[in-house]
């Protein structure tokens, strides 16, 4: 009875795409799933996610949170989609990415979900801001004491409680940012280069690329064009950050690599650069 109840579960999720290496680390993570209904349960939250996800997607969700598809969808899962598309206003592309990053919002009690909607917007993040989903990721990624640790250790860099609640509006993201991260970005533009609170402030997102991949090797270039008086002394650091690899290595290193040829070097490049012709 048990064999014939499991095979046709197995075959859906064959069907799905799961083949035998991703299927048997897949059971071992949701084998309780494998007790509920398929037809009552399982296939109809699979159809409901397919309103979103692709296949590929919908098997990286699965195979990090099997849960989503345990319960009736008509119990969180439908009601939660609904909530969130019409009361958050947040958008087919911004389920999808809510979905395959944090699928847990999607099962867990609307009244909770709802609560952290309302902690947000008490945050001053209105439901049409285009940041509204991200703030949603970044809320639901920690508790309570983290977030306010990511607060008391801006307000320590002497940021004030309304530029720190700024930034969140702004890029609540960088609340995701580990501590340690955030530390060595707050010292680097802070202590070493200068930086003010009002520059990061237009331009938060900075602090959350790598110091070692992206910050110091855009930084030495730019000390490099400051020194031979190519490029005068600004604020140009924080907005160089945010260009692409491509554009940066326009603008900053292609432009003057005849004058300086050591701008390569400075720049200290992780992935192959590519000259233009």
């Amino acid at each position: 009875m048990l064999i014939k109840n499991l095979k046709p579960k197995l075959q859906f999720f064959q069907d799905l795409g799961f083949t035998g290496p991703q299927m048997s680390p897949f059971l071992s993570k949701s084998s309780t799933m494998l007790t509920h209904s398929l037809e009552k349960r399982i296939a109809p939250s699979v159809d409901v996610l397919l309103g979103i996800l692709s296949t590929r997607d919908l098997l990286r969700v699965l195979g990090r949170c099997p849960w989503v598809i345990k319960e009736d969808p008509a119990l969180k899962l439908i009601p939660n989609i609904s909530f969130l598309k019409k009361t958050c206003h947040i958008d087919q592309s911004q389920l999808l990415m809510l979905l395959v990053r944090q699928p847990s919002l999607f099962v867990m009690r609307q009244s909770a979900l709802q609560d952290l909607a309302h902690k947000i917007t008490e945050m001053g993040v209105s439901v049409d801001s285009r940041v509204f989903a991200q703030a949603l990721y970044s809320f639901s990624c920690m508790s309570s004491e983290t977030f306010k640790k990511k607060f008391d250790l801006l307000h320590s860099y002497g940021f004030s409680d309304e530029q720190t609640t700024l930034l969140f509006q702004k890029a609540p993201a960088v609340f995701r940012t580990s501590e340690k991260k955030l530390i060595s970005g707050l010292e680097f533009f802070m202590n070493k280069v200068g930086v003010d609170h009002c520059k990061l402030l237009r331009y938060p997102s900075s602090l959350m690329y790598s110091m070692e991949k992206r910050v110091v090797p855009r930084y030495s270039v730019l000390e490099v064009l400051y020194s031979m008086k190519l490029l005068e002394k600004g604020d140009q650091l924080l907005s160089a950050i945010l260009l692409s690899e491509e554009d940066f290595l326009k603008k900053y290193v292609w432009k003057h690599i005849e004058t300086v040829p050591e701008l390569l070097g400075a720049y200290k490049l992780k992935t192959k650069v590519v000259p233009l012709c």
